[in-house]
């Protein structure tokens, strides 16, 4: 079937050429809407690719599909009209983007400005030779661990100063973080070097007040460890901090976890605990005991244990301290 088109399309087609014969388009779909309102049945071809039956000569190019979208002969007039106005600026600028226009003709190189632009602001740091600032905390932490597990008493004790500043600061570690520490502290219970020690006793003490509640895991060790600190030759200075350590783990984990941690410490057949450490778990119980509710107290076989080796500690001959707290 032969197609007439109507007699201005003529002059219309030369001039949309310079515009990608965008109005020659619009002017042929609104042609094309005609007949397909009249119910105008034509054949397709015999590729089946022409669903109006039109040769391959007279295909409608892929960009009208996008117009399919204009369900009116007032939309497909003002297409026209816009595409005749905006032919000639088309080649210099990019037009404003109109309702008729499908998101995306024109904005591709917006969008991705767009997506840059969004991503520009998280890299800042990384694009002005920076890291961002929780992967610096987090590289400081590392550093500061790796000090403070070093060979090098003057290592070590660097670490520390950066610990209690980390401390300080509000850095809260993570589970690996406070695990890796829980390991470094405990072989710190038994460095040799006295400065070391003194300062891991200050550095202990921020640590507990802050982690006391991912510290229960660690309470045994924290605990037995310090006990045996006072049975000890320190300094007098050291000493008391190793006290204050006690009296701080004393009031910041639960009274019965604690009790039943003593009990377990004193029937331990691989612990020999000397005078002094006697003393000192003595002390602890006593000062413990004052704080706890009847409830906090179990009847387990452990403690019955510990209570009949306490009662023989009432005869200790080499020390009358232990025999006095052990009668309390």
């Amino acid at each position: 079937m032969k197609l007439v088109l109507p007699a201005y399309c003529g002059p219309c087609c030369v001039q949309c050429c310079l515009f990608e014969n965008v109005a020659c388009n619009l002017i042929f779909a609104m042609h094309m809407s005609k007949i397909h309102s009249h119910n105008v049945h034509l054949q397709h071809n015999r590729n089946g690719d022409d669903r109006f039956g039109l040769g391959q000569s007279g295909r409608i190019p892929a960009s009208m599909n996008a117009m399919r979208v204009l369900s009116t002969s007032t939309d497909l007039e003002a297409a026209v009209a816009d595409a005749l106005l905006l032919g000639d600026s088309r080649s210099k600028k990019k037009p404003v983007r109109r309702r008729y226009e499908p998101y995306g003709m024109y904005s591709d190189d917006d969008a991705n400005s767009d997506a840059s632009s969004a991503c520009s602001e998280r890299s800042y740091g990384s694009r002005n030779g920076g890291i961002p600032h929780y992967l610096r905390q987090t590289e400081d932490v590392a550093e500061v661990l790796n000090h403070c597990a070093s060979s090098n008493w003057s290592e070590r004790k660097e670490g520390l100063i950066g610990l209690q500043n980390l401390l300080k600061s509000q850095r809260t570690l993570s589970r690996v973080e406070l695990k890796r520490l829980c390991e470094i502290f405990t072989r710190m219970f038994a460095d040799p070097h006295s400065k070391v020690f003194s300062m891991f006793l200050e550095t202990l003490v921020d640590f507990i007040i802050i982690h006391k509640d991912d510290l229960q895991d660690w309470l045994f060790v924290l605990l037995t460890q310090l006990l045996k600190k006072m049975g000890a030759d320190l300094l007098g200075s050291v000493q008391a901090k190793v006290q204050k350590a006690l009296d701080v783990t004393r009031d910041s984990f639960p009274f019965d976890q604690q009790f039943n941690i003593l009990m377990r410490f004193i029937v331990d057949q691989t612990q020999t605990p000397n005078l002094k450490v006697k003393v000192a778990i003595l002390k602890y119980i006593e000062s413990l005991a004052r704080q706890m509710d009847p409830t906090d107290f179990v009847n387990s076989s452990e403690a019955k244990l510990a209570v009949s080796r306490i009662i023989t500690w009432t005869t200790e001959p080499k020390s009358s301290d232990v025999r006095k707290r052990s009668k309390r």
